[in-house]
C-alpha cells in the first residue's frame, strides 16, 4: 500500500495537469481559480503543499515575474531553462523557445562560478499591441 504522500489523489492529478497543459507559468491565485471554475475543491495549504513538493522533485520551477508575483511551470523533461515574455499590459507570461544568451560573454568576478541565468523579456503582447 503506497504512503499517503505518495497516493495519486484526485487533486494531486487535477493540479498536475493543469501545469503540464498551461501554455505558460502559473501563479498561485490563476492555479486556485482553474480549479475552482473545474468544480474541484481544494484549499490554498493543498495547492502550496502540491506545489512545494513537486519543486523539491525538480518536476516544477518557480519564476518571478517583474511586478513581484511568483508563477510555477512544469519542467518537460529535455528543458533545461526557460526563457519569458512578460506583457506589461495583460500581465500574461509566455514562454520563450531559445536562448541567445552566451554567458561566456560576461565578465563574472574572479573565483565566480556561473550556474545558471535568466532573462525577462518584457513588452507587449501581441494581443495587446494590436489593442
Amino acid at each position: 500500500m503506497p504512503k499517503a504522500d505518495q497516493r495519486q489523489t484526485v487533486q494531486k492529478t487535477f493540479l498536475e495537469n493543469i501545469l503540464i497543459d498551461s501554455s505558460g507559468p502559473l501563479s498561485h491565485s490563476e492555479i486556485m481559480h482553474k480549479a475552482h471554475k473545474a468544480g474541484v475543491a481544494m484549499g490554498r495549504v493543498t495547492v502550496f503543499r502540491y506545489l512545494k513538493k513537486q519543486l523539491e522533485a525538480k518536476k516544477i520551477r518557480k519564476i518571478q515575474s517583474p511586478r513581484g508575483e511568483v508563477l510555477y511551470e512544469w519542467i518537460e523533461s529535455t528543458q533545461r531553462h526557460q526563457h519569458h515574455f512578460f506583457c506589461n499590459n495583460c500581465k500574461t507570461a509566455f514562454p520563450v523557445e531559445g536562448c541567445g544568451l552566451k554567458v561566456s560573454g560576461f565578465k563574472v568576478p574572479r573565483g565566480f562560478v556561473v550556474q545558471d541565468h535568466e532573462v525577462q523579456l518584457i513588452g507587449l503582447c501581441d494581443q495587446c499591441k494590436a489593442a
